[in-house]
């Protein structure tokens, strides 16, 4: 039995609370379970991530980790007592 390799894309949800998200304003990276980078995405203005279509040519099941790259923002903290 030989697999054949398959096509494959997957999304997620970025929610912020406080305010709106702007489109591509964090960005994401998607490892495999080596640690290897398989792909890196962006939010769109309605928090969805899309990373773009890669290929899987091993049997078996697989498992990713997505992390947020951390960018330099320049958000304000107001305290207010």
């Amino acid at each position: 039995y030989a697999a054949a390799p398959a096509k494959v894309s997957l999304t997620a949800q970025k929610n912020l609370t406080g305010r709106d998200l702007n489109d591509r304003e964090f960005s994401f990276e998607l490892y495999d379970a080596t640690g290897g980078l398989v792909a890196s995405g962006s939010n769109d203005a309605n928090g969805l991530v899309t990373f773009p279509e890669f290929t899987i040519d091993t049997v078996g099941p697989h498992t990713f980790k997505m992390k947020e790259v951390k960018e330099n923002l320049n958000l304000i903290f107001i305290v207010i007592k």
